[in-house]
């Protein structure tokens, strides 16, 4: 085939065309040239306009392509080898049938070298064949004409976008039926032919045919997941090991060792330890328990108090690879008790081993002892040596750590004498520590951090992430340590530049909403509910485009009624989503955007706006959160409603959602122009004021119904 085609541009051009015509093609086509030049640079050695270069190209091929075809050209005594016309033919019947034909395929049928490759471009040229290229993916196709190139390339882009949102090989059907609900045009025959095109892997799992595409960039977690997910079966830890360090040997990614890997199996969220050190998949029907628990179920095995060392062994020898301080850390909890001979027991078994048992060590809030010590003294004014005299006996640490403590409290003021170097304390203003410390230190490194975490995409430098818990709460560095190397709440990886940094769990990320979840949600809707609502954005819809305060206040106090809807029952506000036609198309006007609508929804997203206050996302965001502190709401919803935004990607457009949900009973919304504490619940689509009081000044009715909702109690 090749040799016909070489023939017949020599042929032709000896006929028909000149020299100086023939140079120009094969240097635009890269025939028999060190590259391929353009356009521009063919006219200026011709000494003609790149567009004339182009006019030349263009009629030449026109000849080319009718005596290809078996055609013949006017006053000119030229035909077409009848042996290429032939399988030329055949050809073009061949790509109308299969309607895609992969261009790889076609260089191997028709034995086509390397130094050729050029000659047979320039014939695909000719004939006016269709082709996409996407170098990156490895796809490269040639298309018949009846098939319309920009619909296919899209739902190729769409195909590649499913595949690679899922980690685990995808079934044929499922990728059909994701491809269709992302838009209102559902050709069935364009998704196959985008399936057939995507290099994939085909494999059979229980008798179903899935679809893997092998060059994903996963994480070691992840790797590990897919792996264990395609051999449906239990794996040791050094078989796992071994199977990722060959596949990312193949693309020189650097080899994992057998602690990071047991790092990240411990810490992803749909991997199960089996004991032995093997491993195995949570979701078909392996348990994932907690240390703890595991613990308490050793203790039910042997029925007898246990040593620390032969619980740690018992542990090992489950679970592989576990952090002893964790287990010991564990053993002094309120769930587990230590004997007079050393031996620990469980908290069911107090009663038993009542005079057996050593107290535990009661652990003292410093502040409060601090004030303490104040208040008894009856003085403003007590010196370093005497609040150190007081402590001594019961603080855990060296003098020295204790003068730092109490430099670091906010609610007291470190003086010393020039002359007498006497260091004392004072009772300062400011005592906004302490209620930041007041209760669980835990819970409060917790929050903080997963607040911390959701607004920085799920991960952040542990190193910097304590420095914040420490500037803002001036909890220990040790405490803080301590908490995030139990086990379960998060977890500990290096990063490309290898710092150490921490990340969410999955189950606490903030995108737990993916794309899919918001479209088919919004193509099964009818319409708005107490749970939910929808909002375009934050700005008016008048040519000013400005911040719409009013608006926002109705937002909050939509959110405040939606927390009132009771104990474990969230609502959701849709920020990016127009639920009118008739805001859309003002929208698209205004903000000069293609809107994607589904079901009457037009998904608009947020980037216009931070572009109209001419804002990054990221600063956008940040004002959003300004707005949200300076709101009516009340404090503990605030923190709620920050810490959990979530930020979705649909339609290549971002949504902001916000989630309000009951946090220890009722929530009032301050009404910053009157000045009151008022009470609102949603009634289907609606927000209602509600009457607080009766004519006695007595709770009434509705308000106490609202009060036992959201403690449950109802």
């Amino acid at each position: 085939m090749i040799k016909l085609i070489k023939k017949f541009f020599e042929d032709y051009f000896e006929s028909i065309e000149s020299d100086r015509y023939k140079a120009m093609i094969y240097k635009k086509n890269g025939i028999n040239q060190e590259r391929f030049y353009t356009y521009e640079e063919i006219g200026i050695l011709a000494g003609v306009s790149k567009q004339r270069i182009h006019q030349i190209e263009s009629k030449i091929f026109s000849k080319m392509s009718l005596l290809i075809n078996d055609s013949t050209i006017k006053n000119k005594n030229f035909k077409c080898d009848e042996q290429l016309v032939c399988k030329t033919k055949e050809f073009l019947n061949d790509l109308k049938d299969k309607k895609i034909i992969s261009y790889f395929e076609l260089i191997n049928k028709f034995r086509i070298s390397a130094s050729d490759k050029n000659y047979f471009d320039m014939y695909l040229k000719i004939l006016e064949i269709k082709r996409i290229t996407l170098d990156k993916e490895n796809i490269d196709i040639i298309l018949s004409s009846e098939i319309d190139k920009t619909v296919l390339k899209e739902e190729i882009t769409r195909t590649l976008k499913i595949v690679k949102k899922n980690i685990l090989p995808i079934s044929k059907d499922n990728i059909i039926i994701q491809s269709a609900k992302r838009r209102r045009k559902k050709s069935k025959e364009y998704i196959l032919l985008s399936i057939e095109v995507v290099p994939f892997k085909k494999l059979v799992i229980d008798n179903v045919e899935y679809l893997d595409y092998p060059d994903l960039d996963l994480s070691v977690g992840d790797s590990a997941y897919k792996l264990l997910w395609i051999k449906q079966k239990k794996m040791g830890i050094q078989d796992i090991k071994k199977s990722i360090n060959k596949d990312r040997g193949k693309v020189g990614d650097k080899i994992v060792t057998t602690q990071y890997l047991s790092n990240q199996l411990v810490a992803h969220p749909e991997l199960a330890s089996l004991g032995n050190k093997e491993w195995g998949l949570k979701n078909f029907g392996i348990a994932k328990i907690s240390i703890k628990d595991l613990m308490k179920n050793i203790f039910y095995v042997e029925d007898k108090p246990l040593t620390s060392t032969y619980i740690l062994e018992e542990i090992k020898r489950r679970r592989g690879e576990i952090n002893e301080k964790s287990v010991i850390s564990y053993l002094s909890q309120e769930d587990f008790y230590q004997l007079d001979d050393g031996t620990y027991i469980i908290s069911d078994w107090k009663r038993k081993f009542a005079s057996r048992i050593k107290p535990k060590r009661v652990k003292t809030n410093y502040n409060e002892y601090v004030l303490k010590h104040f208040k008894e003294s009856g003085e403003e004014i007590l010196t370093f040596s005497e609040l150190w005299s007081r402590s001594e006996k019961t603080y855990s640490g060296t003098k020295y750590n204790f003068k730092n403590f109490l430099k670091q409290r906010k609610y007291l003021q470190y003086h010393k004498d020039e002359n007498t170097k006497v260091e004392y304390f004072t009772l300062a203003e400011d005592r906004s520590d302490l209620k930041e410390l007041h209760g669980n230190k835990t819970k409060t490194i917790e929050e903080y951090s997963k607040f911390i975490l959701r607004q920085n995409n799920g991960e952040k430098e542990l190193s910097k992430l304590i420095k914040l818990i420490q500037q803002n709460y001036h909890i220990s560095r040790q405490l803080v340590y301590q908490f995030f190397n139990k086990p379960n709440r998060f977890f500990l990886k290096e990063n490309r530049n290898g710092i150490l940094v921490i990340k969410l769990l999955e189950s606490d990320f903030n995108i737990k909403i993916s794309e899919h979840d918001i479209l088919r949600f919004l193509d099964e809707v009818v319409t708005e509910e107490g749970k939910f609502d929808f909002k375009q954005g934050f700005l008016t819809l008048d040519p000013k485009r400005k911040f719409d305060k009013k608006s926002f206040e109705k937002i909050m106090m939509n959110i405040c009624a939606m927390a009132n809807h009771g104990k474990n029952i969230k609502g959701r506000i849709l920020i990016g989503i127009a639920d009118k036609t008739s805001d859309t198309r003002r929208i698209e006007e205004l903000d000069n955007i293609n809107a994607n609508e589904i079901n009457g929804f037009g998904i608009v997203g947020i980037e216009r706006e931070a572009k109209i206050l001419k804002m990054s996302l990221e600063d956008y965001l940040k004002f959003i959160n300004e707005k949200i502190s300076d709101s009516g709401l009340p404090d503990k919803l605030k923190l709620y409603l920050k810490s959990h935004m979530q930020y979705v990607k649909v339609y290549d457009k971002t949504l902001l959602i916000l989630e309000a949900e009951s946090i220890n009973g009722i929530s009032l919304y301050n009404n910053l122009k009157t000045q009151k504490l008022e009470l609102y619940i949603r009634k289907g689509p609606q927000k209602y004021k509600v009457n607080q009081f009766n004519d006695d000044n007595s709770h009434s009715t509705e308000f106490l119904e609202v009060q036992l909702r959201c403690l449950g109690d109802y």
